[in-house]
């Protein structure tokens, strides 16, 4: 589905993969090196990968997902309301409450938990968004942690959708092939090793 035969020689189409990787390389490097934003550099090698034919305009729009966008676009105003109805820091405070009394490896799983169970019934762009302002408070409310390592956590935690089938869309191409309880078992178990490495490696970071 959706394939299509080479549009030039076949030569000429190894060599766009190869300007593809180039241009891929360059869009990181130009970000790793602080040369330009994230955003700058992905525009300039789109607009690269369109001029030179590595792919189309009618690719190049496909590729824009409206549903995650729409998500996105929706998820920043529930964190918005998150923060200026101050249940952001009513959250922030019952975490450092729990949290504190078992130090910072123990605080930061204890926050990796709360996002890696969200992100199982939510998409991790939007775990993302609503978390970030509840962290900001953490960040602010106790001297355990930095919010340099809890957004560490929360770029990891919101990447763990292991809880169920529907959490991400890997999890949904091979769901038919499980049940429900084969993602809770394993998934569980995969959640609570990553818990104990990423709030003991994360714990490690100074700004």
């Amino acid at each position: 589905p959706d394939s299509a035969p080479p549009r030039a020689s076949r030569s000429y189409d190894s060599f766009r993969c190869w300007l593809a990787l180039a241009v891929m390389l360059a869009m990181i490097g130009a970000f790793s090196f602080n040369e330009l934003t994230l955003l700058e550099a992905s525009l300039l090698a789109t607009g690269l990968l369109v001029v030179t034919q590595c792919l189309t305009i009618e690719h190049a729009f496909a590729a824009i997902k409206g549903r995650d966008l729409v998500a996105i676009v929706a998820a920043y105003g529930v964190g918005a309301a998150l923060g200026n109805t101050g249940v952001a820091s009513t959250l922030a405070h019952r975490i450092c409450d729990l949290g504190q009394r078992l130090g910072a490896s123990g605080l930061l799983a204890l926050v990796y938990l709360v996002i890696a169970l969200l992100g199982s019934i939510m998409s991790n762009q939007a775990v993302v968004i609503l978390l970030y302002p509840i962290l900001k408070e953490v960040a602010g409310t106790q001297d355990l942690v930095s919010m340099k390592q809890l957004v560490n956590v929360l770029v990891i935690g919101s990447s763990s959708s292991f809880l169920t089938p529907f959490s991400y869309q890997t999890n949904l191409l091979v769901q038919h092939y499980y049940e429900f309880s084969d993602f809770l078992r394993v998934g569980s178990g995969l959640t609570l090793l990553l818990t104990v490495a990423t709030s003991v490696l994360v714990a490690t970071l100074v700004d």
